[in-house]
């Protein structure tokens, strides 16, 4: 029976914060990835193809700096350090390929596509995470990436010739998988190891995110010729596009703090079904209102094989991760049992040679 201390049942007077973090969540993951591809679709001239992704992300994140600004009394400042900021550039460098690639894969695809190619992140990830932090896994975690691939391959075969820029779309949908998951496992691994990094707050972690990785985006239009596009672009841009832009700044910030959030009210494997049940909603909305359509319905059956094995994955790791923090207890208390028996054993021993020694000292002093 689950009890009121569960972070699955929380308590009357929790129930208020509860839901609003998970709505912050759902929206903020929602609105984020429809965001984007509406903010992308705005900032792209229909006739040349010609976008802007750079300056895309380059306002995002000054938008989310300037939001940090007001939070500016929950930042560590004793954290803001050349240490810190050596410490922090692998993940930055990460991070800002990952919102590069992603607002360029949204310049070619739609949300369904970027969402089931995405999932083949986890096969990315458990060969980085097996490599990087020895992570161990099982024939049913296996099974479950299988199941993704399949999904995928059947999703992409049938998309083949439904996006005029398909293998341009995929190469950078790829591309944003890597990024995001070696952006995952750096920070991880970061976040165990770095003691520069392991006490920072959510904010500070935002800042440095955002603040260090203005520099590459800007470098990064510059040298793409963004610039020279701006007068082509630009003016075209509508009220409701400008808007958009706006709202996904404020969105980002939302998402870099809500995810933590809602961690610390539920349980892992609550987290992992709210989060997978977003992409479905992604999938729904995209469908709905950005006109996304599955070419067929073996795309369709290849999406929801895919999410199947999404989910699956999902599982089996929580069970996985579950059974080898139980091995690990075990392994500690028969440890300490054993540490508890030695010394059990070593007092008598040490008590008889100490009687020895005082019966001897006594006959001397006789």
């Amino acid at each position: 029976m689950r009890t009121a201390s569960s972070p699955d049942a929380p308590s009357p007077q929790n129930a208020g914060v509860f839901v609003m973090a998970l709505v912050q969540f759902g929206f903020s993951s929602v609105g984020m990835m429809i965001g984007n591809k509406m903010a992308m679709d705005y900032l792209k001239d229909p006739e040349t193809g010609v976008a802007l992704p750079s300056t895309l992300v380059t306002l995002q994140v000054i938008g989310t700096l300037a939001l940090l600004f007001h939070f500016r009394h929950l930042i560590d400042h004793e954290k803001l350090n050349a240490k810190c900021i050596v410490s922090w550039l692998p993940i930055v460098t990460l991070f800002a390929g990952m919102l590069f690639t992603s607002a360029k894969t949204f310049q070619f695809v739609h949300v369904s596509f970027v969402i089931i190619i995405r999932n083949v992140g986890a096969i990315v990830t458990t060969i980085v995470e097996y490599f990087v932090r020895n992570t161990t896994v099982n024939a049913r975690v296996l099974a479950a990436e299988v199941t993704i691939v399949i999904g995928t391959v059947v999703y992409g075969q049938e998309g083949l010739h439904h996006f005029q820029d398909f293998w341009l779309g995929l190469s950078w949908c790829l591309a944003n998988v890597l990024c995001q998951t070696l952006y995952g496992v750096t920070l991880k691994y970061k976040m165990d190891h770095d003691p520069a990094i392991r006490d920072m707050s959510k904010y500070t972690m935002s800042l440095f995110n955002n603040l260090l990785c203005l520099p590459y985006v800007i470098v990064v239009a510059l040298v793409s010729g963004e610039p020279a596009y701006f007068t082509l672009v630009l003016p075209q841009v509508s009220m409701t596009g400008w808007s958009v832009v706006v709202a996904t700044c404020a969105i980002g910030f939302m998402i870099s703090t809500s995810g933590f959030g809602l961690q610390k009210l539920v349980s892992a494997t609550t987290f992992l079904v709210i989060n997978n049940m977003t992409k479905i909603l992604n999938i729904i909305l995209g469908i709905l209102f950005l006109k996304d359509q599955l070419p067929n319905s073996l795309s369709l059956f290849g999406c929801i094989v895919s999410l199947a094995g999404g989910f699956w994955y999902s599982y089996e790791t929580k069970q996985l991760n579950a059974q080898l923090n139980e091995e690990t207890r075990l392994a500690r208390r028969n440890s300490a049992a054993s540490r508890d028996v030695e010394e059990g054993n070593r007092k008598p021993v040490t008590e008889s040679r100490h009687r020895s020694t005082s019966a001897a000292k006594n006959a001397s002093d006789v």
